[in-house]
């Protein structure tokens, strides 16, 4: 690791990161420029508004990205995590449909061995064992103390 590796790491240090919400902000903005370019280019056939339209997406990916870099270099984990299970709860609500579907008894599916569903810590990498078959779950990662809602 070099100089800046080294800088990059201690003023890393003591900041909450990224985590489900960030990645997610991060494919909108990804989306957001996409959208923004493909108006833009075709703007010579749409006319002045295609232009415009174009700008104000481009305006719009550029206040995701800076909420999401805010979000990433805060030091105030709590408020970083609250947000982070709004959004966690915000979207297993708008998957109960696939959960409907996937909702079946605790036997052993992929993934699962003797009734469980083994899974890995989103923040630290640790190792989870959790009940196979029991739909979203809220879990709390025995070695950072993060909770998340996941899907058994």
């Amino acid at each position: 690791m070099g100089k800046f590796g080294a800088w990059l790491l201690n003023f890393m240090q003591g900041r909450y990161g990224f985590d489900q919400f960030g990645r997610a902000l991060s494919v909108v903005v990804v989306v957001i420029w996409i959208i923004s370019i493909i108006i833009g280019v075709f703007s010579n056939l749409f006319g002045i508004w295609a232009a415009l339209i174009s700008t104000i997406l481009n305006w719009i990916g550029l206040i995701v990205l800076a909420f999401m870099l805010f979000r990433i270099f805060s030091r105030n984990f709590e408020r970083r995590r609250a947000e982070n299970e709004w959004y966690l709860r915000r979207s297993s609500k708008s998957n109960q449909s696939k959960d409907i579907y996937n909702s079946g008894d605790a036997q052993a599916s992929p993934g699962t061995e003797d009734g469980y569903k083994y899974l890995s810590c989103a923040f630290c990498g640790q190792q989870m064992r959790v009940p196979a078959g029991k739909g979203k779950i809220a879990v709390k990662c025995p070695s950072c103390g993060e909770k998340t809602i996941v899907s058994s």
